[in-house]
């Protein structure tokens, strides 16, 4: 029995096991064009973002975790965190601003350095060497009529919100308002600093 080919057979179209039948006079054919589409439709953009013809962009509205991240494309990074600032607040969200701006409100002398800040209960206090002052207008002012002296110049200084602690090469103070402690000292030779941490009261 011979076999020959029929035209059926000469450009066939096959879906699956079966051939079809063509329209030569409708028969078109295209290349594949080899650039990918420069859009994405997932939540965090890749490589396939990257539209070739213009510029790679990326949007971000969150960096609440602040600065600490030099590159954002590695596999550990977040979208939440940039490289490096300086002023500037992050912290609300879809927000980034100044932080807010600063005035000199007092000219001490300023003659060591050993100064803090602290604040406990409605006063803000302020050490330069082994003097204490206290502020009751959120440190606006500091009369001289406040300053507290300890033996010897602060160390550090540490409030649990309603007492504030101060340390000198002595030991650890109290001072609750305007009015240092004189009972409870912390007898500890060679001080060199002084924190609260979880309701507890540290020194070194």
């Amino acid at each position: 029995m011979g076999l020959h080919q029929t035209v059926r057979d000469a450009l066939p179209v096959r879906l699956g096991d079966r051939k079809y039948n063509i329209d030569l006079a409708r028969l078109a054919r295209a290349t594949i064009d080899p650039i990918r589409q420069g859009f994405d439709t997932q939540g965090q953009p890749g490589e396939q973002s990257l539209n070739q013809a213009g510029v790679w962009k990326r949007s971000r509205n969150d960096w609440e975790l602040g600065a600490g991240q030099r590159e954002s494309d590695m596999q550990e990074s977040t979208l939440r965190e940039y490289h490096t600032s300086l002023g500037i607040d992050p912290w609300t969200k879809g927000e980034i601003k100044l932080h807010k701006a600063t005035s000199k409100t007092s000219t001490p002398a300023f003659t060591t350095d050993n100064m803090f800040l602290s604040t406990g209960g409605s006063y803000v206090y302020m050490t330069e060497g082994q003097d204490i002052y206290a502020s009751i207008d959120g440190g606006q002012t500091w009369p001289t009529t406040f300053p507290l002296a300890v033996p010897s110049p602060v160390k550090g200084i540490a409030s649990d919100g309603t007492n504030v602690f101060i340390a000198d090469v002595n030991g650890v103070a109290a001072v609750t308002g305007i009015t240092p402690s004189t009972t409870g000292i912390w007898a500890l030779s060679g001080a060199e600093d002084v924190w609260v941490a979880n309701g507890y009261l540290i020194a070194a």
